[in-house]
């Protein structure tokens, strides 16, 4: 994009804590979710779900997207489309509604870190990033007290509208901003973007599926087992596919890096940590926490 580097930052600033610390948000209003609509709490944690899983498997399909019509049309949309689904989560009036407000919103948070995504791969990028990381820190955690005040204090329908002003704000000021066209066509990985969407929702479906009170016995439910078979099985014709294809989703030469792999591994546990602190201990609470407690519940301390 053909701007200058403080517009890149300030719209790699909003997006990437738009769309990482929705869940920090959300996650103290689910009770008030459950209580307004009498929903069950396995259909309540489909509120955070559908949005992680639209957000994993849409990055790989955004950039597939930006590298063909470029990366200041692909972020404006992806912002448009996060901002269409907060609106429509906002004014949802049933659950079902809400739903499809959350998976447009993972569509676009995944549009907007995959723009995030490619800024890192660059050498320059790193620095760019280097502004987002303390306040994505303090975020994350500040993020549940935010959505706790809120859902305690006004009403959790308030959080989405809290998203739509600075998602519109950025949209506006990107839009107003000439952008290059995109660099130039590269062939598209279809074949490993089908594979890769089977693969996750595959996986999250089985693992959605897993009890925690018997998790050894739930492993070979047919509820869980044929949807990890399904992801294993997936999972070779897919590294087959990627390591021949000229412009794979999943490059390997990333992972020739030892500081990359490093990298990775610390980004995979530290997320798996953070889930634990906030996921497990929420679903094992709810029923008895109210709104208020919630949000000390969730904290990862």
């Amino acid at each position: 994009m053909g701007r200058s580097p403080k517009v890149i930052t300030a719209a790699l600033f909003v997006s990437v804590h738009l769309a990482l610390l929705d869940v920090g948000l959300l996650v103290p209003s689910l009770t008030s979710i459950v209580q307004e609509w009498n929903v069950s709490y396995s259909w309540v944690i489909q509120v955070i779900t559908l949005y992680v899983l639209m957000l994993v498997v849409s990055v790989p399909f955004v950039t597939a997207l930006s590298r063909r019509v470029g990366r200041q049309f692909t972020l404006t949309a992806s912002l448009a489309v996060f901002g269409i689904g907060a609106i429509i989560s906002g004014i949802s009036p049933n659950f079902f509604t809400l739903l499809v407000g959350r998976l447009l919103q993972g569509v676009g948070g995944g549009g907007m870190l995959a723009l995030a995504a490619h800024l890192i791969e660059k050498r320059e990028g790193v620095r760019r990033l280097g502004p987002v990381r303390i306040p994505l820190a303090a975020g994350a955690i500040l993020a549940f007290m935010v959505g706790g005040l809120i859902a305690t204090t006004f009403h959790w329908r308030y959080i989405f509208i809290l998203q739509i002003c600075p998602a519109l704000l950025t949209l506006v000021f990107i839009a107003c901003k000439p952008g290059k066209g995109p660099a130039g066509r590269r062939p598209l990985d279809a074949v490993g973007l089908l594979l890769f969407t089977a693969v996750v929702v595959s996986l999250m479906a089985g693992i959605a599926s897993l009890r925690p009170e018997s998790f050894g016995a739930s492993v070979f439910n047919r509820d869980v087992f044929p949807f990890l078979v399904a992801a294993a099985g997936l999972l070779v014709p897919f590294l087959m596919v990627e390591r021949l294809h000229d412009a794979p989703i999943l490059p390997f030469d990333f992972f020739r890096r030892q500081r990359n792999v490093l990298g990775a591994l610390v980004s995979l546990f530290s997320g798996m940590s953070w889930g634990r602190c906030c996921i497990f201990r929420l679903t094992q609470k709810m029923r008895f926490a109210s709104k208020g407690e919630l949000v000390v519940t969730c904290l990862p301390f």
